[in-house]
């Protein structure tokens, strides 16, 4: 799967790509206190995951210095990723609404539901 499976789609139907790395990179004074924040509150999801040996992590991002970056991945019925995608508001803050994110390739379509209140 490639950087451009990924997109969310605003409450008024505006449609945002993944962030570029190189603005991650800029931006992780700002990203890298929300990440630290995160990790008190994030959920595993990997006892979901049945063959958790096979289990990879999304590299889309990295902080400076940090792992190399990749821009696509291989999923099959023995490979899963998971971690963190990224996203720029185009407003500088996220509205209140109810946002989608879709992941679409080869002419499958899944749409997640995120609300904002």
């Amino acid at each position: 799967m490639s950087r451009a499976a990924f997109r969310l789609i605003t409450p008024d139907g505006e449609e945002i790509v993944l962030a570029e790395q190189a603005q991650f990179a800029r931006d992780s004074n700002r990203t890298r206190p929300l990440l630290q924040n995160a990790r008190t509150t994030r959920h595993a999801v990997a006892p979901y995951i049945r063959r958790r040996n096979f289990t990879e992590p999304l590299r889309f991002f990295t902080v400076p210095f940090g792992p190399v970056v990749q821009d696509e991945f291989v999923v099959d019925k023995d490979r899963v990723v998971h971690g963190d995608l990224f996203f720029t508001a185009p407003t500088g803050l996220w509205e209140d609404g109810t946002y989608s994110l879709i992941v679409e390739q080869n002419g499958v379509r899944a749409a997640v539901p995120i609300i904002l209140e």
